[in-house]
Protein backbone atom coordinates (compact mmCIF):
# COMPACT_ATOMS: atom_id res chain seq x y z
CA UNK A 1 0.00 0.00 0.00
CA UNK A 2 2.74 2.45 0.93
CA UNK A 3 4.49 1.64 -2.33
CA UNK A 4 1.35 2.68 -4.23
CA UNK A 5 1.12 5.96 -2.33
CA UNK A 6 4.80 6.77 -2.87
CA UNK A 7 4.54 5.91 -6.57
CA UNK A 8 1.52 8.20 -7.07
CA UNK A 9 3.16 11.05 -5.18
CA UNK A 10 6.32 10.76 -7.25
CA UNK A 11 4.25 10.64 -10.43
CA UNK A 12 2.41 13.85 -9.52
CA UNK A 13 5.52 15.79 -8.64
CA UNK A 14 7.38 14.55 -11.71
CA UNK A 15 4.55 15.53 -14.07
CA UNK A 16 4.16 19.07 -12.72
CA UNK A 17 7.63 20.42 -13.74
CA UNK A 18 7.42 18.93 -17.24
CA UNK A 19 4.07 20.58 -17.89
CA UNK A 20 5.24 23.86 -16.46
CA UNK A 21 8.23 23.88 -18.78
CA UNK A 22 5.96 23.55 -21.81
CA UNK A 23 3.61 26.33 -20.70
CA UNK A 24 0.89 23.92 -19.62
CA UNK A 25 -0.85 23.99 -16.28
CA UNK A 26 -1.02 21.51 -13.41
CA UNK A 27 -2.62 22.30 -10.07
CA UNK A 28 -3.93 20.44 -7.05
CA UNK A 29 -7.19 20.58 -5.11
CA UNK A 30 -8.85 18.42 -2.53
CA UNK A 31 -10.12 18.01 1.00
CA UNK A 32 -9.13 16.25 4.16
CA UNK A 33 -10.79 15.33 7.42
CA UNK A 34 -10.38 13.29 10.56
CA UNK A 35 -13.29 12.01 12.64
CA UNK A 36 -13.31 10.12 15.95
CA UNK A 37 -16.44 8.69 17.61
CA UNK A 38 -16.66 7.51 21.23
CA UNK A 39 -20.09 5.88 21.51
CA UNK A 40 -22.03 4.71 24.54
CA UNK A 41 -25.16 2.66 23.79
CA UNK A 42 -27.72 1.55 26.41
CA UNK A 43 -31.12 -0.12 26.02
CA UNK A 44 -34.26 0.42 28.07
CA UNK A 45 -37.22 -1.76 28.96
CA UNK A 46 -37.68 -4.31 31.69
CA UNK A 47 -35.04 -6.67 30.33
CA UNK A 48 -31.36 -5.89 30.93
CA UNK A 49 -29.29 -6.07 27.76
CA UNK A 50 -26.29 -8.31 28.53
CA UNK A 51 -25.20 -8.91 24.92
CA UNK A 52 -24.75 -5.57 23.13
CA UNK A 53 -21.40 -3.90 23.82
CA UNK A 54 -22.05 -0.57 25.54
CA UNK A 55 -18.96 1.34 24.48
CA UNK A 56 -17.29 1.45 21.08
CA UNK A 57 -14.70 3.68 19.47
CA UNK A 58 -14.41 4.29 15.76
CA UNK A 59 -13.17 6.86 13.34
CA UNK A 60 -11.00 7.52 10.34
CA UNK A 61 -8.69 9.99 8.63
CA UNK A 62 -8.82 10.61 4.91
CA UNK A 63 -7.32 12.81 2.24
CA UNK A 64 -8.83 13.50 -1.19
CA UNK A 65 -6.12 14.67 -3.58
CA UNK A 66 -7.33 16.13 -6.86
CA UNK A 67 -4.92 16.54 -9.77
CA UNK A 68 -5.89 18.97 -12.55
CA UNK A 69 -4.00 18.92 -15.83
CA UNK A 70 -4.62 21.41 -18.62
CA UNK A 71 -2.62 20.11 -21.60
CA UNK A 72 -4.12 22.71 -23.95
CA UNK A 73 -6.20 25.82 -23.45
CA UNK A 74 -9.66 24.25 -23.82
CA UNK A 75 -9.14 20.83 -22.21
CA UNK A 76 -8.90 19.92 -18.53
CA UNK A 77 -8.24 16.47 -17.06
CA UNK A 78 -9.16 15.88 -13.44
CA UNK A 79 -8.44 12.88 -11.25
CA UNK A 80 -8.98 12.52 -7.53
CA UNK A 81 -7.51 9.89 -5.23
CA UNK A 82 -8.80 9.07 -1.77
CA UNK A 83 -6.44 7.74 0.89
CA UNK A 84 -8.28 6.56 4.00
CA UNK A 85 -7.10 5.02 7.24
CA UNK A 86 -9.68 3.69 9.71
CA UNK A 87 -9.04 4.05 13.41
CA UNK A 88 -6.94 1.12 14.57
CA UNK A 89 -5.32 0.47 11.20
CA UNK A 90 -1.68 0.44 12.28
CA UNK A 91 1.30 0.17 9.94
CA UNK A 92 -0.82 0.54 6.84
CA UNK A 93 -3.07 -2.46 7.55
CA UNK A 94 -6.19 -0.25 7.58
CA UNK A 95 -5.25 2.02 4.69
CA UNK A 96 -7.34 2.02 1.51
CA UNK A 97 -6.55 3.80 -1.73
CA UNK A 98 -9.39 4.53 -4.17
CA UNK A 99 -9.86 6.46 -7.36
CA UNK A 100 -12.69 8.78 -6.29
CA UNK A 101 -13.13 10.80 -9.45
CA UNK A 102 -11.88 10.92 -13.04
CA UNK A 103 -13.15 13.22 -15.74
CA UNK A 104 -12.19 15.13 -18.87
CA UNK A 105 -13.90 18.35 -19.88
CA UNK A 106 -13.31 20.94 -22.51
CA UNK A 107 -14.59 23.06 -25.37
CA UNK A 108 -14.50 22.11 -29.06
CA UNK A 109 -14.11 24.96 -31.55
CA UNK A 110 -15.22 27.43 -28.86
CA UNK A 111 -18.79 26.16 -29.37
CA UNK A 112 -19.38 22.68 -27.94
CA UNK A 113 -18.67 22.03 -24.26
CA UNK A 114 -18.23 18.41 -23.21
CA UNK A 115 -17.62 16.28 -20.14
CA UNK A 116 -16.47 12.66 -20.12
CA UNK A 117 -16.21 10.35 -17.10
CA UNK A 118 -17.70 11.40 -13.76
CA UNK A 119 -20.25 14.14 -14.37
CA UNK A 120 -22.83 16.05 -12.31
CA UNK A 121 -26.04 16.60 -14.24
CA UNK A 122 -29.66 17.60 -13.74
CA UNK A 123 -32.68 18.68 -15.75
CA UNK A 124 -36.18 19.42 -14.41
CA UNK A 125 -37.84 18.08 -11.21
CA UNK A 126 -39.82 15.61 -13.35
CA UNK A 127 -37.04 14.25 -15.55
CA UNK A 128 -33.60 14.17 -13.90
CA UNK A 129 -33.06 15.70 -10.46
CA UNK A 130 -31.75 14.44 -7.11
CA UNK A 131 -34.52 15.60 -4.76
CA UNK A 132 -33.73 16.38 -1.12
CA UNK A 133 -35.27 14.17 1.58
CA UNK A 134 -37.98 15.90 3.64
CA UNK A 135 -36.65 14.60 6.97
CA UNK A 136 -33.16 16.07 6.40
CA UNK A 137 -34.17 19.66 5.73
CA UNK A 138 -33.21 22.53 8.06
CA UNK A 139 -30.68 20.55 10.11
CA UNK A 140 -28.94 22.37 12.97
CA UNK A 141 -25.24 23.25 13.43
CA UNK A 142 -24.37 19.90 15.08
CA UNK A 143 -26.20 17.58 12.67
CA UNK A 144 -25.29 19.52 9.55
CA UNK A 145 -21.57 18.82 9.95
CA UNK A 146 -21.65 14.98 9.65
CA UNK A 147 -24.49 15.30 7.13
CA UNK A 148 -22.30 17.49 4.93
CA UNK A 149 -19.57 14.81 5.19
CA UNK A 150 -22.03 12.18 3.94
CA UNK A 151 -23.32 14.31 1.10
CA UNK A 152 -19.79 15.06 -0.01
CA UNK A 153 -18.88 11.36 0.06
CA UNK A 154 -21.91 10.26 -2.01
CA UNK A 155 -21.86 13.29 -4.36
CA UNK A 156 -25.21 14.76 -3.28
CA UNK A 157 -24.82 18.47 -3.93
CA UNK A 158 -26.98 21.44 -2.98
CA UNK A 159 -27.76 21.99 -6.67
CA UNK A 160 -29.64 18.62 -6.73
CA UNK A 161 -27.49 17.07 -9.47
CA UNK A 162 -26.96 13.34 -9.93
CA UNK A 163 -23.35 12.12 -10.06
CA UNK A 164 -23.11 9.56 -12.85
CA UNK A 165 -20.52 8.06 -15.18
CA UNK A 166 -20.90 8.87 -18.85
CA UNK A 167 -20.68 11.76 -21.26
CA UNK A 168 -22.47 15.12 -21.48
CA UNK A 169 -22.33 17.97 -23.94
CA UNK A 170 -24.04 21.31 -24.43
CA UNK A 171 -23.94 23.94 -27.14
CA UNK A 172 -26.02 26.83 -28.42
CA UNK A 173 -26.70 29.16 -31.33
CA UNK A 174 -27.80 32.76 -31.65
CA UNK A 175 -30.01 34.04 -34.47
CA UNK A 176 -30.92 37.43 -35.87
CA UNK A 177 -34.44 36.52 -36.99
CA UNK A 178 -37.44 34.48 -35.78
CA UNK A 179 -35.82 33.40 -32.49
CA UNK A 180 -33.02 34.79 -30.34
CA UNK A 181 -31.29 31.60 -29.17
CA UNK A 182 -31.39 27.82 -29.35
CA UNK A 183 -29.51 25.82 -26.71
CA UNK A 184 -28.98 22.08 -26.50
CA UNK A 185 -27.80 19.73 -23.74
CA UNK A 186 -27.28 15.98 -24.19
CA UNK A 187 -26.08 13.21 -21.89
CA UNK A 188 -25.81 9.46 -21.58
CA UNK A 189 -24.73 7.50 -18.50
CA UNK A 190 -24.19 3.86 -17.69
CA UNK A 191 -26.33 2.91 -14.69
CA UNK A 192 -25.25 -0.69 -14.28
CA UNK A 193 -23.24 -3.33 -16.08
CA UNK A 194 -24.96 -6.44 -17.36
CA UNK A 195 -24.12 -9.96 -16.30
CA UNK A 196 -24.56 -13.26 -18.09
CA UNK A 197 -28.12 -14.67 -17.93
CA UNK A 198 -29.02 -12.04 -15.33
CA UNK A 199 -29.46 -8.62 -16.84
CA UNK A 200 -28.42 -6.34 -19.67
CA UNK A 201 -26.32 -3.21 -19.54
CA UNK A 202 -28.56 -0.42 -18.28
CA UNK A 203 -28.21 3.13 -19.54
CA UNK A 204 -29.92 6.45 -18.97
CA UNK A 205 -29.73 9.22 -21.51
CA UNK A 206 -31.50 12.18 -22.98
CA UNK A 207 -31.22 15.92 -22.84
CA UNK A 208 -32.85 19.29 -23.25
CA UNK A 209 -33.58 21.64 -26.15
CA UNK A 210 -34.21 25.26 -25.19
CA UNK A 211 -35.70 27.86 -27.52
CA UNK A 212 -35.69 31.58 -26.60
CA UNK A 213 -38.06 33.37 -29.02
CA UNK A 214 -38.06 36.67 -27.09
CA UNK A 215 -36.03 38.13 -24.24
CA UNK A 216 -38.10 36.89 -21.28
CA UNK A 217 -39.64 33.68 -22.64
CA UNK A 218 -38.04 30.23 -22.68
CA UNK A 219 -39.39 26.96 -24.00
CA UNK A 220 -37.67 23.71 -23.01
CA UNK A 221 -38.22 20.22 -24.31
CA UNK A 222 -36.84 17.49 -22.01
CA UNK A 223 -36.34 13.83 -22.84
CA UNK A 224 -34.89 11.14 -20.56
CA UNK A 225 -34.94 7.37 -21.05
CA UNK A 226 -33.82 4.58 -18.72
CA UNK A 227 -33.28 1.58 -20.97
CA UNK A 228 -31.48 -1.76 -21.29
CA UNK A 229 -29.16 -2.60 -24.16
CA UNK A 230 -30.40 -5.84 -25.66
CA UNK A 231 -27.77 -8.44 -26.45
CA UNK A 232 -25.42 -7.47 -23.61
CA UNK A 233 -26.56 -10.59 -21.75
CA UNK A 234 -28.65 -13.68 -22.44
CA UNK A 235 -31.68 -12.08 -20.83
CA UNK A 236 -34.29 -11.44 -23.59
CA UNK A 237 -36.26 -8.93 -21.47
CA UNK A 238 -35.28 -5.26 -21.69
CA UNK A 239 -36.59 -2.29 -19.74
CA UNK A 240 -37.64 0.86 -21.60
CA UNK A 241 -38.79 3.91 -19.62
CA UNK A 242 -38.89 7.16 -21.65
CA UNK A 243 -40.08 10.48 -20.16
CA UNK A 244 -40.72 13.58 -22.22
CA UNK A 245 -41.85 17.00 -20.97
CA UNK A 246 -42.41 20.51 -22.29
CA UNK A 247 -41.77 23.52 -20.06
CA UNK A 248 -42.47 27.22 -20.62
CA UNK A 249 -40.88 29.94 -18.44
CA UNK A 250 -41.62 33.64 -18.48
CA UNK A 251 -39.93 36.41 -16.47
CA UNK A 252 -41.18 39.96 -16.12
CA UNK A 253 -39.63 42.79 -14.13
CA UNK A 254 -41.56 45.79 -12.83
CA UNK A 255 -40.47 48.84 -10.85
CA UNK A 256 -40.60 47.13 -7.45
CA UNK A 257 -41.28 43.51 -8.32
CA UNK A 258 -39.71 40.75 -10.38
CA UNK A 259 -42.03 37.90 -11.36
CA UNK A 260 -41.61 34.41 -12.73
CA UNK A 261 -44.17 32.02 -14.23
CA UNK A 262 -43.51 28.43 -15.26
CA UNK A 263 -45.52 25.49 -16.50
CA UNK A 264 -44.34 21.97 -17.25
CA UNK A 265 -46.26 18.99 -18.51
CA UNK A 266 -45.35 15.61 -19.89
CA UNK A 267 -45.80 11.87 -19.91
CA UNK A 268 -43.94 8.65 -19.22
CA UNK A 269 -44.10 5.06 -20.40
CA UNK A 270 -42.58 2.12 -18.53
CA UNK A 271 -42.49 -1.24 -20.30
CA UNK A 272 -40.59 -4.51 -20.24
CA UNK A 273 -40.03 -5.49 -23.87
CA UNK A 274 -40.02 -9.26 -24.34
CA UNK A 275 -42.15 -10.01 -21.26
CA UNK A 276 -45.74 -10.71 -22.29
CA UNK A 277 -46.94 -10.79 -18.67
CA UNK A 278 -45.51 -7.38 -17.75
CA UNK A 279 -47.84 -4.37 -17.65
CA UNK A 280 -47.24 -1.15 -19.55
CA UNK A 281 -47.41 1.82 -17.17
CA UNK A 282 -48.32 5.08 -18.90
CA UNK A 283 -49.29 8.38 -17.29
CA UNK A 284 -48.58 12.10 -17.25
CA UNK A 285 -48.32 15.20 -15.11
CA UNK A 286 -48.93 18.95 -15.18
CA UNK A 287 -47.30 21.58 -12.96
CA UNK A 288 -47.86 25.36 -12.92
CA UNK A 289 -45.94 27.83 -10.72
CA UNK A 290 -45.87 31.59 -10.20
CA UNK A 291 -43.61 33.64 -7.95
CA UNK A 292 -42.95 37.31 -7.21
CA UNK A 293 -40.09 39.01 -5.36
CA UNK A 294 -40.13 42.55 -3.98
CA UNK A 295 -36.83 44.21 -4.88
CA UNK A 296 -36.77 46.58 -1.93
CA UNK A 297 -37.67 44.31 0.98
CA UNK A 298 -36.48 40.90 -0.29
CA UNK A 299 -39.94 39.40 0.27
CA UNK A 300 -40.73 36.50 -2.07
CA UNK A 301 -44.08 34.77 -2.55
CA UNK A 302 -44.86 31.66 -4.60
CA UNK A 303 -47.78 29.40 -5.42
CA UNK A 304 -48.15 26.29 -7.56
CA UNK A 305 -50.60 23.59 -8.53
CA UNK A 306 -49.69 20.15 -9.79
CA UNK A 307 -51.22 16.83 -10.77
CA UNK A 308 -49.00 13.75 -11.13
CA UNK A 309 -50.63 10.55 -12.40
CA UNK A 310 -50.56 7.35 -10.37
CA UNK A 311 -48.59 5.48 -13.07
CA UNK A 312 -46.13 8.27 -13.84
CA UNK A 313 -42.63 6.74 -13.67
CA UNK A 314 -39.51 8.88 -14.02
CA UNK A 315 -36.46 7.13 -12.51
CA UNK A 316 -34.18 10.16 -12.84
CA UNK A 317 -36.58 12.23 -10.73
CA UNK A 318 -38.14 9.64 -8.39
CA UNK A 319 -35.03 7.72 -7.29
CA UNK A 320 -34.53 8.34 -3.56
CA UNK A 321 -31.35 9.44 -1.83
CA UNK A 322 -31.85 7.01 1.07
CA UNK A 323 -32.16 3.21 0.96
CA UNK A 324 -34.78 2.67 3.66
CA UNK A 325 -34.66 -1.11 3.22
CA UNK A 326 -30.99 -1.13 4.31
CA UNK A 327 -29.79 -1.74 7.86
CA UNK A 328 -27.59 0.70 9.80
CA UNK A 329 -24.00 -0.31 10.39
CA UNK A 330 -23.51 0.94 13.97
CA UNK A 331 -25.25 -1.25 16.58
CA UNK A 332 -27.06 -3.10 13.82
CA UNK A 333 -28.19 -5.82 16.25
CA UNK A 334 -29.04 -5.03 19.85
CA UNK A 335 -30.77 -6.48 22.90
CA UNK A 336 -30.52 -10.03 24.22
CA UNK A 337 -32.57 -11.22 21.23
CA UNK A 338 -30.23 -9.34 18.89
CA UNK A 339 -33.08 -7.58 17.07
CA UNK A 340 -32.31 -5.70 13.87
CA UNK A 341 -32.33 -2.02 14.74
CA UNK A 342 -34.49 0.31 12.63
CA UNK A 343 -33.04 3.29 10.81
CA UNK A 344 -33.24 6.49 12.88
CA UNK A 345 -32.67 10.17 12.15
CA UNK A 346 -29.31 9.87 13.93
CA UNK A 347 -28.19 7.13 11.53
CA UNK A 348 -29.15 9.34 8.59
CA UNK A 349 -26.53 11.94 9.54
CA UNK A 350 -23.60 9.55 10.12
CA UNK A 351 -24.03 6.33 8.09
CA UNK A 352 -23.03 6.63 4.42
CA UNK A 353 -24.07 3.01 3.68
CA UNK A 354 -27.73 4.08 3.89
CA UNK A 355 -27.40 6.39 0.90
CA UNK A 356 -28.13 5.53 -2.71
CA UNK A 357 -25.88 6.64 -5.56
CA UNK A 358 -27.51 4.93 -8.56
CA UNK A 359 -30.67 5.58 -10.56
CA UNK A 360 -33.25 2.90 -9.73
CA UNK A 361 -36.14 1.61 -11.81
CA UNK A 362 -39.67 1.81 -10.41
CA UNK A 363 -40.41 3.26 -6.99
CA UNK A 364 -38.00 2.58 -4.14
CA UNK A 365 -39.19 1.62 -0.66
CA UNK A 366 -39.66 4.46 1.83
CA UNK A 367 -40.43 4.85 5.54
CA UNK A 368 -43.73 6.72 6.13
CA UNK A 369 -42.35 8.11 9.40
CA UNK A 370 -39.72 10.14 7.53
CA UNK A 371 -41.82 11.56 4.72
CA UNK A 372 -45.18 10.18 3.64
CA UNK A 373 -46.74 12.99 1.62
CA UNK A 374 -44.06 13.40 -1.06
CA UNK A 375 -41.58 10.52 -0.60
CA UNK A 376 -40.35 10.88 -4.21
CA UNK A 377 -40.11 14.67 -4.22
CA UNK A 378 -42.23 16.88 -6.41
CA UNK A 379 -42.58 14.02 -8.91
CA UNK A 380 -44.31 11.75 -6.35
CA UNK A 381 -47.03 9.92 -8.33
CA UNK A 382 -50.75 9.93 -7.47
CA UNK A 383 -50.73 13.48 -6.09
CA UNK A 384 -52.86 16.53 -6.84
CA UNK A 385 -52.89 19.85 -5.03
CA UNK A 386 -51.41 23.25 -4.26
CA UNK A 387 -48.16 24.47 -2.71
CA UNK A 388 -47.55 27.98 -1.38
CA UNK A 389 -44.55 29.68 0.15
CA UNK A 390 -43.33 32.98 1.58
CA UNK A 391 -39.65 33.86 2.07
CA UNK A 392 -37.88 36.94 3.38
CA UNK A 393 -34.22 37.79 3.78
CA UNK A 394 -32.94 41.03 5.30
CA UNK A 395 -30.55 42.85 2.96
CA UNK A 396 -27.56 42.62 5.31
CA UNK A 397 -28.28 38.98 6.17
CA UNK A 398 -29.29 39.88 9.73
CA UNK A 399 -32.45 37.78 9.69
CA UNK A 400 -34.66 35.66 7.50
CA UNK A 401 -37.65 33.35 7.54
CA UNK A 402 -39.60 31.02 5.28
CA UNK A 403 -43.08 29.51 5.42
CA UNK A 404 -44.29 26.68 3.23
CA UNK A 405 -47.71 25.05 3.02
CA UNK A 406 -48.82 22.15 0.82
CA UNK A 407 -52.31 20.69 0.54
CA UNK A 408 -52.35 17.53 -1.59
CA UNK A 409 -54.57 14.52 -2.14
CA UNK A 410 -54.58 11.18 -3.90
CA UNK A 411 -55.83 11.18 -7.47
CA UNK A 412 -56.99 7.58 -7.21
CA UNK A 413 -57.68 5.70 -4.01
CA UNK A 414 -55.36 2.93 -2.85
CA UNK A 415 -57.38 -0.17 -2.14
CA UNK A 416 -60.55 1.91 -1.80
CA UNK A 417 -62.45 4.72 -3.51
CA UNK A 418 -61.65 7.01 -0.58
CA UNK A 419 -58.69 9.33 -1.15
CA UNK A 420 -56.03 10.40 1.32
CA UNK A 421 -55.37 14.07 2.06
CA UNK A 422 -51.87 15.33 2.84
CA UNK A 423 -50.90 18.54 4.62
CA UNK A 424 -47.30 19.78 4.85
CA UNK A 425 -46.29 22.80 6.93
CA UNK A 426 -42.76 24.16 7.12
CA UNK A 427 -41.55 27.12 9.22
CA UNK A 428 -37.90 28.19 9.42
CA UNK A 429 -36.09 31.30 10.60
CA UNK A 430 -32.68 32.59 11.56
CA UNK A 431 -31.56 35.66 13.49
CA UNK A 432 -28.12 37.25 13.83
CA UNK A 433 -28.59 38.48 17.38
CA UNK A 434 -25.16 40.12 17.45
CA UNK A 435 -26.16 42.48 14.64
CA UNK A 436 -29.06 43.83 16.71
CA UNK A 437 -27.46 44.10 20.17
CA UNK A 438 -24.05 45.33 19.06
CA UNK A 439 -21.85 42.32 19.87
CA UNK A 440 -18.43 42.15 18.22
CA UNK A 441 -18.69 38.48 17.31
CA UNK A 442 -21.30 36.17 15.83
CA UNK A 443 -24.35 35.07 17.83
CA UNK A 444 -26.87 33.30 15.58
CA UNK A 445 -30.09 31.51 16.41
CA UNK A 446 -31.83 29.16 13.98
CA UNK A 447 -35.14 27.38 14.46
CA UNK A 448 -37.49 25.34 12.29
CA UNK A 449 -40.68 23.32 12.54
CA UNK A 450 -41.97 20.84 9.99
CA UNK A 451 -45.17 18.84 10.17
CA UNK A 452 -46.86 16.41 7.85
CA UNK A 453 -50.24 14.73 8.18
CA UNK A 454 -51.97 11.97 6.20
CA UNK A 455 -55.70 11.49 6.68
CA UNK A 456 -58.49 9.48 5.07
CA UNK A 457 -62.09 8.88 6.09
CA UNK A 458 -64.42 6.00 5.39
CA UNK A 459 -64.97 2.70 7.14
CA UNK A 460 -62.79 1.37 9.94
CA UNK A 461 -60.61 -0.41 7.37
CA UNK A 462 -60.33 2.68 5.16
CA UNK A 463 -59.55 5.25 7.87
CA UNK A 464 -55.92 6.37 8.16
CA UNK A 465 -54.38 9.10 10.30
CA UNK A 466 -50.60 9.58 10.42
CA UNK A 467 -48.75 12.65 11.72
CA UNK A 468 -45.02 13.42 11.53
CA UNK A 469 -43.34 16.41 13.16
CA UNK A 470 -39.81 17.78 13.54
CA UNK A 471 -38.75 20.70 15.76
CA UNK A 472 -35.13 21.92 15.53
CA UNK A 473 -33.29 24.72 17.33
CA UNK A 474 -29.65 25.62 16.77
CA UNK A 475 -27.32 28.20 18.30
CA UNK A 476 -23.81 29.39 17.38
CA UNK A 477 -21.99 31.87 19.65
CA UNK A 478 -18.49 33.11 18.90
CA UNK A 479 -17.50 34.01 22.47
CA UNK A 480 -13.83 34.50 21.56
CA UNK A 481 -12.28 35.35 18.18
CA UNK A 482 -12.57 32.22 16.00
CA UNK A 483 -13.75 30.11 18.97
CA UNK A 484 -17.48 29.30 19.02
CA UNK A 485 -19.96 27.45 21.17
CA UNK A 486 -22.54 25.51 19.14
CA UNK A 487 -25.66 23.69 20.27
CA UNK A 488 -28.67 21.93 18.79
CA UNK A 489 -31.93 20.37 19.99
CA UNK A 490 -34.13 18.21 17.74
CA UNK A 491 -37.42 16.55 18.60
CA UNK A 492 -39.02 14.20 16.10
CA UNK A 493 -42.36 12.39 16.50
CA UNK A 494 -44.45 10.08 14.34
CA UNK A 495 -47.81 8.71 15.42
CA UNK A 496 -50.72 7.05 13.68
CA UNK A 497 -51.58 4.57 10.96
CA UNK A 498 -51.56 4.32 7.17
CA UNK A 499 -51.79 1.60 4.54
CA UNK A 500 -48.37 1.04 3.01
CA UNK A 501 -48.33 -0.17 -0.60
CA UNK A 502 -46.16 -3.19 -1.36
CA UNK A 503 -44.93 -3.18 -4.95
CA UNK A 504 -43.82 -6.04 -7.17
CA UNK A 505 -41.05 -6.31 -9.74
CA UNK A 506 -43.11 -4.27 -12.21
CA UNK A 507 -43.53 -1.31 -9.82
CA UNK A 508 -47.25 -2.05 -9.50
CA UNK A 509 -49.12 -2.45 -6.20
CA UNK A 510 -49.56 -6.09 -5.20
CA UNK A 511 -50.74 -5.64 -1.61
CA UNK A 512 -51.37 -3.16 1.20
CA UNK A 513 -50.01 -3.55 4.71
CA UNK A 514 -51.09 -1.61 7.79
CA UNK A 515 -48.35 0.69 9.01
CA UNK A 516 -48.68 1.73 12.65
CA UNK A 517 -46.27 3.70 14.78
CA UNK A 518 -45.89 5.85 17.89
CA UNK A 519 -42.26 6.84 17.72
CA UNK A 520 -40.29 9.55 19.51
CA UNK A 521 -36.71 10.56 18.77
CA UNK A 522 -34.88 13.21 20.78
CA UNK A 523 -31.47 14.62 19.99
CA UNK A 524 -29.40 17.28 21.68
CA UNK A 525 -25.78 18.21 21.30
CA UNK A 526 -23.30 20.93 22.16
CA UNK A 527 -19.63 21.60 21.59
CA UNK A 528 -16.94 24.02 20.63
CA UNK A 529 -15.60 24.94 17.23
CA UNK A 530 -12.37 26.67 16.28
CA UNK A 531 -12.28 28.28 12.85
CA UNK A 532 -8.79 28.49 11.41
CA UNK A 533 -10.28 29.84 8.19
CA UNK A 534 -13.51 29.43 6.21
CA UNK A 535 -12.17 26.13 4.84
CA UNK A 536 -10.42 24.75 7.95
CA UNK A 537 -12.27 23.98 11.19
CA UNK A 538 -11.80 21.83 14.30
CA UNK A 539 -14.72 20.69 16.47
CA UNK A 540 -15.46 18.72 19.63
CA UNK A 541 -19.12 17.73 20.13
CA UNK A 542 -21.06 15.87 22.80
CA UNK A 543 -24.39 14.37 21.64
CA UNK A 544 -27.26 12.39 23.13
CA UNK A 545 -29.93 10.58 21.14
CA UNK A 546 -32.88 8.49 22.33
CA UNK A 547 -35.35 6.36 20.37
CA UNK A 548 -38.63 4.70 21.36
CA UNK A 549 -41.60 3.22 19.52
CA UNK A 550 -44.36 2.41 22.00
CA UNK A 551 -46.18 0.18 19.51
CA UNK A 552 -43.13 -1.83 18.48
CA UNK A 553 -41.57 -4.84 20.19
CA UNK A 554 -38.16 -3.23 19.60
CA UNK A 555 -36.37 -2.10 22.76
CA UNK A 556 -36.00 1.65 23.34
CA UNK A 557 -32.42 2.85 23.51
CA UNK A 558 -30.21 5.81 24.32
CA UNK A 559 -27.07 6.61 22.39
CA UNK A 560 -24.60 9.24 23.60
CA UNK A 561 -21.44 10.15 21.82
CA UNK A 562 -18.30 12.27 21.83
CA UNK A 563 -17.27 13.31 18.35
CA UNK A 564 -14.06 15.03 17.23
CA UNK A 565 -13.89 16.55 13.75
CA UNK A 566 -11.11 18.25 11.85
CA UNK A 567 -11.70 19.11 8.22
CA UNK A 568 -10.22 21.30 5.56
CA UNK A 569 -10.50 22.04 1.85
CA UNK A 570 -7.80 23.30 -0.46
Amino acid sequence: MYRKIIFIALMVFSIAPSFAQEGRKVWLSGASRGVIYADNFTTGGSETDTVTPRKTQSGYALVDLGIHVQPVKNVEIQGMLRIRNDLGGFWGSGVTLDLRQLSVKGVIADIIRFQLGDIDYKLSPYTFQNSEEWVLQNTGPISSVPLDFLRYDVFQNDDLTWRQQGVATDFGFQFKKVIKEANFSLFTNRVQAGFNNGGNDRMIGGGMMEIIPIENLRARLHYVNLFDLSGTSNNPITLNNPVQTLALMYDKSFTKWSTHAEIEGGQSKMEWIGDTEAPVLEDGFFDAKVSAKHKGTGLKMSASWREVGANFRSPGAQTKRIRYNAAPQAYQLYGNQQDLRDISTYDLVRDASLYNTQIQEGLMAFDPRYGNATPYGRATPNRRGVSTGVEWREKKEKAGFSVGFDRLSDIVGQGTDEKRNFTILSLAGDLRIDQYVGLKHKLELKASYQSESTQRGGTEFETVDLSNGITQIGLEWEFLPKLSLVGEIRQWTSEGTDLYATRGVYSDVIDYNTFETKTNETFWGSGIQYTFSEKIKAQVFYQEFSWEDELSDKLPYQWNNWQINFYMAF
